[in-house]
């Protein structure tokens, strides 16, 4: 007789939604986005893509969070911090939305995506912190040498 097979997770249910990216970035910012989509195009076997898209989005995150660095501090007062949230959240949104689910549709064409997963989107969001973190860090680090040197 033979031995029932056990049930693997299988790479569809490891993919992270729309919902999971969106939650994510909109609590902790754009890297959460950035890992989520990187993690999905490399479950798609789509590793070449998966290192493309790390790299440009790395590079305009970078590039917009460096931009209030530059702006007076007048104008910066004017801008509401709310703004920088509602810009990467939509943007990670509309890529997801747009571009990565005909990706997943064209791999999994019976996919369906689930609202809610909490467990999956805390790690997720956990991640993306642990980078804001890093950042900060050496942007602190970095600031520190400056300052010493003056």
């Amino acid at each position: 007789m033979p031995k029932p097979q056990k049930k693997s997770i299988t790479e569809e249910k490891k993919l992270f939604t729309i919902s999971e990216i969106t939650i994510g970035t909109f609590l902790t910012g754009p890297f959460t986005a950035i890992l989520g989509i990187y993690h999905n195009y490399k479950t798609l076997g789509d590793l070449t893509i998966a290192k493309k898209f790390l790299l440009l989005a790395s590079l305009i995150s970078f590039t917009t969070l460096s931009i209030p660095t530059f702006l007076p501090e007048q104008t910066l007062e004017k801008i509401p911090h709310m703004l920088w949230v509602v810009f990467f959240t939509g943007a990670a949104w509309i890529y997801f939305y747009k571009i990565h689910t005909k990706k997943i549709l064209e791999k999994f064409p019976n996919k369906k995506f689930p609202k809610k997963s909490v467990g999956k989107t805390i790690i997720l969001m956990l991640q993306g912190l642990a980078i804001v973190g890093i950042i900060f860090f050496f942007l602190g680090f970095a600031q520190g040498l400056v300052e010493s040197m003056q």
